[in-house]
């Protein structure tokens, strides 16, 4: 079978980070296409994904929804779990979208576009466009100075400013880093999405364009109902809690810790599978993705389960799981 790729995951896939992390990401696929080989396969016997898998994982995540709604709606002392199932649901809304920025939701592209917004970006705020072109450079410089996620995952960071970082969630980092990137293109720590300012600042008008329409058709149902509160504990959630969640799996899965190499760049955590789908739904093989972002997650089971027969370090899972690589990011 010939491995064939959308452009934007070669994208995601060849453009280089640091010159040690490029060399080790480069090392890892090699090694994995040895062990694919060994069993007649190649990394595109993984690519396509299943759009049955999708619609179970959307449907989990808004039957989640549905119950942190209902304990909400009961009021009193239920709407703390209540609002902490909201918060999860979201997060795993937003590692949906995830899966769709790399094309890997479902196999047809309109399809993946459309439900990928409809079901998981818009809900959160997000467009499936807008999370691409914020990711994009999370790939291309992993661990390195124009990596996304770096003002988080650098290891010259004290603990203390990454706990001001997690601080800062709670007072509305993510509202000041949207409404930059929509005026300026750029984000709160100052750097630059991969794509040019122009055409960030045209995606984030376009996805306020989206999220407005979204959320106004929402908020008049919840007016014809008496669920405003609702809708305001969700959109309070998305912005203040979803972020440190998705703050805790990004050291967790790519911060490096005082005994990690200089070239280290992705932990997975599958280890305590409930834990793992809790904090990091659909992410649990992160190095594996990191390696191949083509690979929709119903298939990296597969694959990491091949890697493992075959002994590859990387694929083993950090000790004590998500928690496990969490605490040695900041060691």
């Amino acid at each position: 079978m010939v491995e064939r790729l959308a452009p934007e995951q070669t994208y995601f896939m060849h453009h280089s980070p640091s010159l040690g992390i490029a060399a080790a990401l480069s090392t890892d696929r090699a090694e994995i296409r040895t062990v694919l080989k060994k069993h007649g396969l190649r990394i595109g016997d993984f690519s396509r994904p299943n759009t049955a898998i999708a619609c179970g994982y959307i449907l989990v995540c808004w039957l989640a929804i549905a119950c942190g709604s209902l304990l909400w709606i009961k009021g009193g002392y239920a709407r703390v779990p209540g609002l902490a199932i909201l918060a999860f649901a979201q997060h795993a809304l937003l590692m949906l979208t995830h899966e769709a920025s790399h094309h890997s939701l479902f196999a047809r592209r309109s399809l993946n576009n459309l439900l990928g917004n409809l079901c998981c970006a818009l809900p959160i705020g997000q467009t499936v466009r807008s999370y691409a072109v914020h990711h994009r450079p999370h790939h291309a410089h992993l661990n390195a100075g124009g990596d996304t996620a770096y003002f988080l995952t650098d290891p010259s960071k004290s603990r203390r400013r990454i706990a001001w970082i997690f601080l800062s969630f709670l007072i509305g980092r993510v509202i000041w880093d949207l409404v930059l990137r929509t005026v300026y293109g750029s984000r709160a720590d100052g750097t630059r999405d991969g794509d040019s300012a122009s055409e960030v600042r045209l995606t984030e008008r376009r996805r306020a364009v989206a999220v407005i329409g979204y959320h106004g058709a929402i908020v008049a149902v919840c007016f014809e109902y008496n669920l405003l509160d609702l809708w305001l504990a969700w959109v309070a959630s998305a912005i203040l809690f979803v972020p440190i969640l998705d703050g805790f799996r990004t050291i967790a899965e790519h911060r490096r810790g005082s005994t990690d190499s200089p070239s280290f760049h992705t932990r997975s955590h599958h280890l305590y599978r409930p834990l793992s789908w809790v904090f990091s739904p659909f992410f649990q093989y992160h190095w594996e993705h990191h390696l191949f972002p083509g690979v929709p997650h119903c298939r990296l089971g597969r694959l990491h389960r091949l890697l493992v027969d075959a002994d590859l370090a990387g694929a083993r899972s950090a000790p004590g799981a998500i928690l496990g690589a969490f605490i040695r990011g900041l060691a």
